[in-house]
């Protein structure tokens, strides 16, 4: 048994036929299906069920998919530590993330791995936690009410943010020298993320608990988290959404937070790796990206 044939079947499950495997792997569709013929024969058991519709793993090669997942991705992980040759990490980022994060880390880890390269992919945290799982992505940034314990994860929490409103500098709320009455917030609708987890809030609570900051007609819904900073910048419409998310836009003084007598809501931000995944790479990022978010004092 060697890697490559790990890497052939893990490429025919995961692709699904022998001619998507193949052409992933930059081999035949004979030497593919060779390859997984004499691991099969290695491991004294079939793998797959073949008949005319195609090739279905068998519930043994379902066990075993699991073993060469994280076989293949500890060698990838040896492989970069070695700093040889050209390897890949890849980090999941939370769509709120702030803007410069990925490249302060591409950076911070360009002076100590320089042949890494880093692949980063976007998503909330219940895209990303299936992923890092499954070994389809080493480390991720995420965001929101996590509750991680009973997955196979090591999380350590990052930095805790409220959620206030918000709107662009220069909007006609922020020419009121006290707090907002609640009848002029009314005349402004509030953007939410459309691409938002459903677990987050739509709209602030204020403390009185009888006060909706607008009807539902009111809200307008933007497709990303950008899109919707893009639509406040250059609106009068209000954001509602974490501190730390527009963090970068107040130290431009582009947006400005809004006081209001709200309930406050708290969002975590961690990064989460899988407890099996031992990398002096990962544990660079992981300091590395603690770091940073200890210099911001985000709260």
């Amino acid at each position: 048994m060697d890697i490559r044939q790990l890497e052939h079947f893990v490429a025919l499950v995961e692709l699904g036929t022998v001619h998507a495997a193949a052409k992933h792997r930059f081999i035949s569709q004979p030497g593919l299906s060779g390859s997984i013929k004499r691991l099969e024969s290695q491991l004294g058991t079939a793998l797959f069920e073949r008949d005319g519709r195609g090739m279905h793993t068998t519930a043994k090669g379902r066990d075993f998919y699991v073993h060469a997942k994280q076989i293949l991705e500890q060698m990838r992980l040896a492989r970069a530590d070695l700093d040889t040759g050209l390897n890949s990490i890849v980090i999941g980022l939370g769509e709120a993330r702030l803007s410069e994060f990925a490249g302060y880390l591409t950076n911070e880890l360009e002076a100590s791995f320089p042949s890494i390269r880093l692949s980063f992919v976007e998503g909330h945290m219940d895209a990303l936690a299936p992923q890092l799982l499954n070994g389809d992505i080493d480390l991720a940034v995420i965001y929101g009410d996590l509750n991680l314990n009973p997955l196979p994860l090591t999380v350590r929490l990052l930095a805790r943010s409220q959620w206030i409103v918000f709107c662009r500098s220069g909007h006609p709320l922020t020419h009121i020298a006290k707090q907002v009455p609640i009848a002029e917030l009314k005349k402004f609708g509030l953007v939410s993320n459309g691409a938002a987890p459903k677990s987050t809030p739509y709209q602030p609570i204020f403390r009185d608990r009888k006060t909706k900051l607008l009807n539902d007609s009111r809200c307008v819904i933007a497709a990303t988290e950008q899109m919707a900073k893009e639509l406040i910048l250059n609106t009068n419409l209000l954001g509602y959404g974490p501190r730390y998310s527009i963090y970068q836009e107040q130290l431009r003084g582009e947006l400005v937070e809004i006081r209001l007598p709200i309930e406050k809501y708290f969002i975590d931000i961690a990064i989460a790796r899988r407890q099996n995944a031992h990398s002096a790479v990962l544990d660079r990022i992981v300091e590395s990206t603690e770091a940073y978010y200890q210099g911001l004092k985000i709260s």
